[in-house]
């Protein structure tokens, strides 16, 4: 993997990590739908991220 690739594919895994934490926050002031809206963004971004590792 080059190191543009590693360096894309780390851009993508940290704004998923801010979604997550979105998410977390989300849950704890009682926004559930706001909380399935970052989960739902997540979940679709990772079949992609998921090819990326493999190569």
């Amino acid at each position: 993997m080059t190191t543009q690739k590693q360096s894309e594919l780390a851009l993508k895994l940290d704004m998923m990590i801010g979604q997550l934490q979105q998410a977390v926050r989300a849950i704890n002031t009682g926004n559930y739908i706001a909380a399935g809206v970052y989960m739902e963004m997540v979940q679709n971004q990772l079949p992609k991220v998921r090819w990326q590792v493999r190569g």
